[in-house]
């Protein structure tokens, strides 16, 4: 996995924030292209890096919107997507109340780069 910074712009932001654009390429060798808002005086590349399976995480929720709440790290989210992406749907309930589900695979979507 690796973190390439496009441009770092300092901008008006919350708090003195400054917005960077980055790609970030995960381990299939898929390349995104997101930004993120950071403080000034934070070495940026390091930040990153640091960051990297949160920020790769929550590429992959944008990827998969119905991933189930519990997984909470990147290595949970590639087990669950690698083992077919099920997700347990209410599809009824029972003479006494009780819900219904069945399994169906979670549909994914194409990630929208934040730059170009």
């Amino acid at each position: 996995m690796t973190i390439l910074i496009n441009e770092e712009k300092t901008e008006l932001l919350s708090e003195g924030r400054k917005k960077v654009f980055f790609a970030i390429t995960d381990s299939n060798g898929n390349e995104y292209r997101w930004h993120g808002n950071i403080l000034p005086d934070i070495d940026v590349q390091a930040y990153l890096e640091m960051k990297e399976e949160e920020i790769l995480l929550l590429i992959r929720r944008q990827e998969y919107p119905e991933m189930p709440a519990e997984i909470q790290t990147l290595e949970e989210a590639e087990k669950w997507i690698k083992d077919g992406c099920k997700i347990k749907v209410q599809v009824g309930v029972d003479e006494i109340g009780k819900p219904i589900y069945e399994e169906k695979v979670a549909e994914k979507i194409k990630f929208r780069n934040t730059w170009e």
